[in-house]
């Protein structure tokens, strides 16, 4: 009866530790991400919340709010990861769901080219070894599907600046144990004034001759938000731009040597007015269609 009490005693103790670590995993994990940040120079870190089942593989930070110095707060609103903890044991991530929704970003790009987000670096990242790993080490990666949602963007450089936002986004499945397998991508994303670019591709991203197929949509493109691309040639510009692009691709990948493959497109122009060393021309609407192939050449 001793160690029946004994063993029931130690049991429950156990049991009550492993609880008691599992309630505290999500408050660590926050404060730890909240201090990394703080690490990469940021003035305002917050996370609001982090959960996270051990049992079930399911993770979500809500509410994060970061801010480095001199610009604007990077805000995420959801992020939310499906695993398969079972594949973690057989070294393989298998990520089931992965779901981002809310996110609002500024890209800034200097006269160097050099890019920040949101006043963050990604040069301030540790430099890589350089040491690869081996195929026999490499553990296998599978995504399953990504979902993105509402993510608000603004990219700008001198003299210009683009917002993006993406509606909607899914893409997979992705698998290392299958590099031709296909991939599936749909985006909704509005530019300038409402102009949106919409895509269904198909493509392999993982294979040694990269395949990409589909469709893609430009509705509405104001050229006037872009004439600092077609100056000196250019006084100005103006005028709204609709492109249609029906792609049968294979990119350069390790055995092929440059871009093969046809596509087809249609562009519409209306009301075009450029004016060029006191010259102005207008034209008040313009239909153009055609196909290109692509063959086979050598890379210099």
């Amino acid at each position: 009866m001793y160690w029946k009490r004994l063993l029931f005693r130690s049991s429950l103790i156990i049991g009550l530790l492993i609880l008691l670590v599992l309630m505290l995993l999500p408050t660590g994990l926050r404060l730890g991400l909240v201090e990394l940040l703080k690490r990469q120079g940021a003035e305002e870190a917050l996370v609001e919340n982090i959960d996270l089942n051990l049992f079930s593989g399911q993770a979500a930070i809500e509410g994060l709010h970061l801010r480095f110095p001199g610009a604007e707060a990077f805000k995420l609103g959801r992020l939310k990861a499906d695993l398969n903890m079972r594949a973690l044991i057989d070294r393989q991530i298998i990520i089931e769901q992965l779901t981002l929704d809310g996110l609002h970003g500024v890209i800034d790009r200097d006269e160097q080219g050099r890019l920040t987000i949101n006043g963050w670096s990604p040069d301030s990242l540790p430099a890589s070894t350089g040491e690869q790993q081996t195929a026999a080490t490499t553990p296998v990666f599978v995504l399953e599907s990504l979902q993105l949602r509402n993510l608000q963007l603004s990219y700008r450089e001198a003299g210009f600046s683009q917002p993006l936002m993406l509606r909607s986004l899914s893409f997979g499945p992705l698998d290392s144990r299958h590099r031709e397998q296909r991939s599936r991508l749909e985006f909704d994303l509005m530019l300038q004034q409402q102009s949106r670019l919409m895509g269904e591709l198909e493509l392999t991203p993982l294979a040694a001759d990269p395949l990409l197929q589909g469709k893609l949509r430009l509705n509405g493109l104001p050229l006037a938000d872009y004439r600092k691309f077609v100056r000196p040639q250019l006084d100005s510009l103006s005028g709204i731009a609709s492109v249609e692009l029906d792609l049968d691709l294979a990119l350069p990948g390790q055995q092929a040597r440059a871009l093969r493959g046809k596509s087809s497109q249609r562009l519409r122009i209306e009301t075009l007015r450029l004016t060029r060393q006191g010259l102005e021309q207008q034209l008040e609407s313009l239909d153009w269609s055609g196909s290109v192939s692509f063959e086979t050449l050598d890379r210099i």
